[in-house]
């Protein structure tokens, strides 16, 4: 069991066949729904290498595959890898992308 920590960002494989991203605020799991008609599932093989991934128990009694979401692709570039943290920038400019492109 993977702890969720504020300022983390996830995608969770849902059962449709799509992800739902979920950003952790504090104690509030954000869950935005409508993101996971942009992204569909790949499998854990096809994944690239720089993607985590965790297993969460959720509130529903299920175990979900948790993908740790590569949140900024100018941070990847620059540094060349991700190393898997998210800082306050990062989680600024995913909250605003998904603002602007889902309108949440």
């Amino acid at each position: 069991m993977t702890e969720l920590r504020q300022g983390d960002i996830y995608t969770i494989a849902a059962g449709d066949g799509f992800l739902t991203v979920v950003i952790v605020d504090g104690q509030t799991l954000l869950r935005h729904r409508d993101v996971a008609l942009a992204v569909p599932v790949v499998d854990a093989r096809e994944m690239p290498w720089d993607l985590r991934i965790f297993s969460v128990g959720w509130d529903e009694g299920r175990v979900l595959a948790v993908h740790r979401f590569i949140p900024c692709l100018r941070t990847v570039l620059q540094a060349g890898t991700y190393d898997g943290t998210v800082n306050t920038e990062m989680l600024d400019f995913i909250k605003m992308v998904l603002a602007v492109r889902f309108d949440l």
